[in-house]
């Protein structure tokens, strides 16, 4: 055993951890002042609020954390899908998702086209190889692809955090300055969305 004893800046607490391991780091998350400030710049604090964006941020995240501490590509990839499900369609949309969620995302991650066309294309795929893995049980060995839709999940879901209070937690406004970006009424798209 070892213990780890941490000085939190934040709040001037002091606390001990043991472990077993000895990556005594990783086992022992704390805030500092650098990283507290960026959260609270990026919106974190407007999630406190109970909103539609702060419910669809709360269940993101632990689908997004089950994607990271999986160790099979099929698993992490199905979980990361399902962050860029959540954060991309409505509740009630049900038809159309592939379509939905490779334009949103595409529309959300990038500005140029070409790299939205880019971003369309690969977003597809992921969602086609999700499919497979769920509707026919076939597992995939591809790290890359389940890499990469853990870094659009990440990405996207930045964004959304971002957008929280300039959308006022309205997780439906969200989507619609999405749509009314892909139907070219970029004026009505918030300044940090472009």
């Amino acid at each position: 055993d070892q213990e780890l004893v941490v000085y939190n800046e934040t709040d001037g607490s002091m606390s001990a951890k043991f472990s077993k391991v000895g990556e005594l780091l990783l086992n022992n998350a704390y805030l500092d002042n650098h990283l507290y400030t960026q959260l609270k710049n990026a919106g974190i604090e407007y999630l406190c609020k109970p909103t539609k964006i702060s419910q669809v941020v709360k269940e993101c995240l632990y689908w997004f954390g089950l994607g990271l501490d999986e160790k099979y590509p099929s698993a992490k990839l199905i979980n990361f899908v399902t962050v860029l499900e959540s954060t991309l369609k409505k509740k009630d949309e049900t038809t159309e998702l592939r379509r939905t969620v490779s334009e949103r995302g595409a529309i959300l991650l990038y500005d140029k086209f070409e790299q939205r066309k880019e971003a369309f294309k690969q977003l597809r795929d992921i969602y086609d190889t999700r499919s497979k893995v769920v509707h026919t049980g076939v597992l995939i060995d591809d790290k890359d692809l389940a890499s990469l839709a853990g870094g659009y999940a990440r990405i996207v879901l930045i964004k959304l955090i971002k957008q929280a209070k300039e959308f006022s937690g309205n997780f439906d406004d969200f989507i619609t300055s999405i749509d009314d970006t892909k139907l070219g009424k970029e004026k009505l798209l918030p300044a940090r969305l472009k």
